[in-house]
Formats: structure tokens, sequence, C-alpha cells
């Protein structure tokens, strides 16, 4: 391959290419030293570029092209990470360093293509310093733009703001006026309707009390007639149980007596049979005659006791009846008393009258009966319990 072909199909002139494309889309930085160190790699892509169109193929080895194509691969990938703000420009320099160190090895250029390549750097980096001039103008004037159209903008939202604290005001002060007329009708018209109110609450309230007297005079009457139902009720069953237990002990009398009645009359006749069929000169008889005279006084001897018994039942039913009417005398005025003070005196009562017999009361020294001084005697002991409790 001649050298001419060679030197012009190297791959260095392809990155250069992209180089170049590369750094026209980058902006100027706003540090110092990232703007000295984008001149310089600017400067270097200007010397790379230069020695493509002044370079004299023949005097460049294969060696040359291949340490300037591996320096040159590395300069677009580092200007494209120094655009996208992951790298400063400055650490582009050492990529840039690479270039001109595989550079060295060339033969220099002729005097005048030297100068033009610092021309052309030169001319470049004035070009890019004037867009950048440019660009800061232009943001200039926006700004100064903007600022009057926020100056405009906050004297119309200040004249907003005063129309808008005078209406407040003026709205303010019509509420407070139509408030507090409305406050005073309504409290007028409010006022009128409790009083109203109130006075139909009293007369439902009158009539409701005047009702409820005469529903608790109602239940006082119909407590009273329960209480007498209960009363005599209670007084009833109690008394009716002696009144049972009486009508029962007179049957059994009644069994006893009529047992009696035949037993005797059998043995006293069998005893009469006897003897006006005994004749004295049958001394055989003697034997048979005494053995029917003992069964006949065994005979009269169990009617003796049945009688007895019948007499006992007699006594008892008696009693009974005495208790079941001194219980339908007492009890109803029993009624009212407490339960123990109730069980207490029918406990007397039937002590009194059904086991001992005796009706009358007895009376203790003072005139009162035990059963009513035992109980006084509770209730007094009662009153002073409770209070002490209530100390």
């Amino acid at each position: 391959m001649l050298s001419q072909d060679r030197f012009t199909a190297s791959a260095a002139w392809k990155h250069a290419s992209e180089a170049r494309r590369l750094m026209n889309e980058s902006k100027m930085p706003p540090e110092k030293e990232n703007r000295d160190a984008l001149a310089h790699v600017g400067g270097v892509l200007e010397l790379l570029e230069s020695r493509r169109g002044q370079s004299d193929p023949r005097e460049i080895s294969p060696n040359m092209l291949a340490a300037l194509t591996s320096a040159a691969s590395i300069l677009p990938h580092h200007i494209e990470l120094a655009n996208n703000g992951s790298i400063g420009w400055v650490d582009v320099v050492s990529t840039a360093d690479q270039i001109i160190d595989a550079l060295a090895s060339w033969l220099p250029l002729k005097i005048a293509h030297y100068l033009s390549g610092m021309s052309s750097a030169t001319q470049s980096l004035l070009d890019k310093t004037t867009d950048a001039m440019r660009s800061v103008d232009e943001t200039a004037d926006k700004i100064r733009d903007n600022m009057l159209t926020l100056e405009q903008r906050q004297e119309e939202l200040d004249s907003a703001v005063r129309a808008e604290r005078q209406r407040i005001s003026e709205a303010v002060a019509t509420f407070t006026n139509q408030a507090g007329e409305t406050l005073s009708a309504i409290k007028t018209d409010q006022e009128e309707q409790f009083s109203s109110q109130l006075s139909s609450l009293k007369s439902h309230q009158d009539s409701a009390t005047e009702a409820a007297q005469d529903s608790v005079a109602a239940i006082n009457r119909l407590e009273a007639e329960a209480r007498n139902v209960v009363h005599a009720t209670t007084s009833h069953i109690v008394a009716t149980d002696y009144g049972r237990y009486a009508r029962n002990k007179t049957w059994a009398a009644w069994i006893c007596d009529i047992g009696a009645a035949l037993v005797g009359a059998t043995g006293l006749g069998v005893l009469v049979f006897h003897l006006l069929s005994l004749r004295p000169e049958a001394d055989a008889n003697l034997g048979l005659s005494l053995t029917r005279v003992a069964v006949s006084l065994g005979t009269l001897g169990v009617a003796t006791l049945l009688g007895r018994r019948g007499q006992q039942h007699h006594l008892e039913a008696r009693a009974a009846k005495r208790t079941d009417l001194a219980l339908r005398q007492v009890l109803p005025f029993t009624a009212n008393l407490d339960e123990a003070e109730r069980r207490e005196i029918i406990r007397e009562f039937t002590n009194r009258v059904f086991i001992k017999g005796d009706i009358d009361l007895p009376k203790t020294p003072g005139g009162a009966s035990p059963i009513r001084q035992s109980i006084i005697t509770r209730r007094a002991a009662k009153e002073e319990v409770a209070g002490s409790g209530a100390d």
C-alpha cells in the first residue's frame, strides 16, 4: 500500500472527526480551570486536524499512525463524558496530552503551516468565546425582560390585593351590620318561641302532674285492695289448713268411736251369752268359760282403748277448730307486719290455742301480751341497730 493511501485510510482521522462533532456540541463551562482545559483540548484537536492536511504522508511511518490512532480513539469518549457532566474538562487534558506525545515523533511542520495552525486554533477559541459572550448577553436580556415582567405583575398583584382588601373590608362591615340585625331578630324570635314553649310545657306539666296524682291515688287504692285480698287469702289458707286438720281428726274420732262401740258391743254380747248359757253342774266347762271371759274382757279393753283414742281425736279436732277461728280473726290485723313478726304471732297462737288449749290472751304485769311485748322489744332493737349504722 502506498504511503498516501495508508495515511488517508488511518482510523485516527475518523476519531478526530467524531471528537470535532462532540467538541462543537460542548458548552462553555463556568469554572476558569475547566475553560482553560477546554481551550487546551480544542488546540490539540486543531493541531491534530492540521497535521492531517499539512503533513507529508511519506514522512509518516505505520507505527507513527498506530500510536496516533491509539491515542485519538480515547478522546471522543472523554469529550462526551465532559459534555454530560460526568467528568470535568480538566480530566480530558491527559487524553489530549497523549495525542501530543504521539505527534511528537512526527516531523515538525513547515513554519508557514505551523503559524496557520496557531491562527486556526486562535480563531476557534475566539469564535467560542464570542459565542459564549453572545449567549451571556442573550441570557441577560431574557433576565432583564423577566424582571420587567415580574415588576409589572407585582404592581398588578399589589393593585389587586388593595382592591380585594377594600372589598373584604366593605363586606365585613356589611356583614357586621346585617349580622347584628339578623341576630337581634333571631334573638327576639327565639325568646318568643321559648316563652310560648315554656308556657305550653308548664301547662303540660301541670296536666301530667294532675294525671300522675290521680294515677298514684288509683294505684294506692288498688294496692290497698290487693293487700286486703292477699291478707284474706293468707288468712283463709292458713285457717283452712287447721280446718282441714280438724275435719280429719273428727273423722278419725268418729271411726274410733264406731269401732269402740262395735268391739265393745261384741265383747259384751259374748260375755252375756256365756253367762246365760253357763251350767254350774258342768265342771268340764269351767276352763272354757274362763277363756271366754278373758277374751270378752280383752275385747272390752280394746273397745276402751279405741274409745280413749276417739276422745283424743275429738279434743284435737276442737283445738284445731278453735285455732282456725282464732287465726281467721287475727291474721287480717297482722298482714302489714314484717314476715318474722307475722310468723311469731302465728306460732304463738297455734302453740297457745292448739297445743295448750288456752283461748284467753295472757297478760304481762305491764298490761301487754307476751307476743306484743316481744314484737315491741324486737322493733326497738332493730331501730337501735339502724341508728348506730347511720352514725
